[in-house]
């Protein structure tokens, strides 16, 4: 969903934009909760409120960011493969960093000063992109992830509808498989935390 947004409708700029300041919004909100925990004014509800937030920031942010990083290199440029191995490098070293700064700063400090700090970076990365990314000022609103220029609007062929359908049927099976697979980074810490002795010896 979020791609064919990005494609068809908001643009690679806008929807990077979007999602970032979506994303920030749902972290300042988890922070709130975090600090005045359960007993604060309307937790649960703005406990959802931040879920929703970061989820449809997300479901912009990622799909814009992998098409700009396309975008920037021609079709037949074999830099492409590179770039994006330099970029998913950048991607999975700072999702296992984050762990440690994550885990340090909530249980020294308490989690709302994890979650504020967080909101804090993400705020300069936003302004970072729209004040001094130019250089991606050739990029138009309309392209798709191989850099041509298209109508995007146009309604599809009976051949792009039949392609939609199988991948809508594909999505099904991913959400139910990704919404299982993906507990484990809770489900595993919090297993740890509860029945394992941390304690190092020396």
């Amino acid at each position: 969903m979020g791609g064919w947004l990005v494609s068809r409708w908001i643009g690679e700029k806008r929807a990077i934009a979007v999602g970032g300041f979506a994303i920030t919004a749902g972290q300042i909100v988890l922070g709130y909760v975090a600090m005045h925990g359960p007993d604060a004014f309307g937790a649960l509800g703005l406990f959802w409120l931040s879920l929703v937030l970061i989820i449809f920031g997300t479901a912009l942010l990622k799909p814009a960011v992998s098409a700009v990083v396309g975008l920037l290199y021609a079709p037949q440029d074999e830099r492409r493969k590179s770039g994006y191995a330099a970029f998913m490098t950048g991607v999975w070293a700072g999702s296992f960093l984050s762990n440690f700064v994550a885990g340090s700063i909530g249980e020294a400090f308490g989690w709302h000063w994890f979650f504020y700090r967080w909101w804090q970076h993400d705020v300069r990365r936003l302004v970072l992109f729209v004040f001094w990314g130019r250089w991606l000022s050739d990029l138009s609103d309309t392209t798709d992830s191989a850099g041509v220029t298209d109508d995007s609007r146009s309604p599809l062929s009976s051949r792009q509808r039949t392609s939609l359908r199988g991948l809508a049927l594909i999505s099904v099976f991913t959400l139910v498989y990704a919404a299982a697979f993906y507990q484990k980074g809770g489900f595993l810490n919090l297993l740890v935390q509860n029945t394992g002795d941390r304690t190092l010896v020396t």
